[in-house]
């Protein structure tokens, strides 16, 4: 679901469900954290608001969240450069 890449950074493996009234975290879907988020799967849009929801969630900028794989699938593979412990304390806080 997550692992340290190093100390500062953190890739996390998502599912996304777009087009959901609200952009939450919702749990988990097999092995990947579950987030609905709110834009429509076009033209990149949903990808921006996962960057954005990530930044916002985390308390980092955008220049710090990459999607590094799963650009056109539901599938994500999010990078987060910050600290990585911090994330993933809370991470596990939230799927408790």
């Amino acid at each position: 679901m997550f692992q340290l890449k190093s100390a500062s950074e953190l890739i996390v493996e998502i599912y996304v469900q777009p087009g959901a009234k609200v952009s939450q975290i919702v749990g988990c879907h097999g092995e990947r954290l579950k987030i609905k988020i709110s834009s429509p799967p076009v033209d990149g849009k949903a990808n921006q608001e996962v960057l954005a929801f990530f930044a916002k969630f985390f308390s980092v900028t955008k220049a710090n969240v990459e999607l590094v794989a799963g650009e056109k699938s539901r599938n994500k593979r999010v990078l987060i450069r910050g600290d990585g412990q911090y994330f993933i304390d809370k991470l596990k806080e939230l799927i408790k």
